[in-house]
């Protein structure tokens, strides 16, 4: 399976390439945003973000997504998991939310699948 990771920090692109060098892995890791992947499609995509920023991707988030790809989405506190839930729903995605002590996971795919 083809790994892609992305992150807009320099030393997450750093830490991760070192970590997959250390356990003999192939990941391409990218720097940048969701504009990096513009155009691919993913069978699952693991979105470790704050609220506001699921929110502001729901859409991209879910164009990255294969007709039967699913999306994890974490970083989310409990309180606020309701609002990036409604936000990946209006992006077209069936989403489950799993509350922890504190933080969301939540579970998105196409509506259709």
């Amino acid at each position: 399976a083809r790994v892609v990771a992305v992150d807009v920090d320099p030393l997450a692109i750093d830490a991760a390439r070192a970590n997959a060098a250390r356990n003999d892995v192939a990941i391409d890791v990218r720097l940048g945003g969701i504009e990096v992947v513009d155009g691919e499609r993913f069978d699952m995509v693991v979105a470790n973000l704050d609220s506001a920023t699921l929110r502001r991707l729901a859409r991209d988030l879910a164009k990255t997504l294969t007709d039967d790809g699913e999306l994890i989405a974490s970083g989310v506190s409990n309180p606020r998991a309701p609002e990036v839930a409604a936000a990946l729903r209006a992006a077209g995605l069936r989403v489950t939310v799993s509350d922890g002590r504190e933080w969301a996971l939540l579970r998105a795919r196409r509506g259709t699948g």
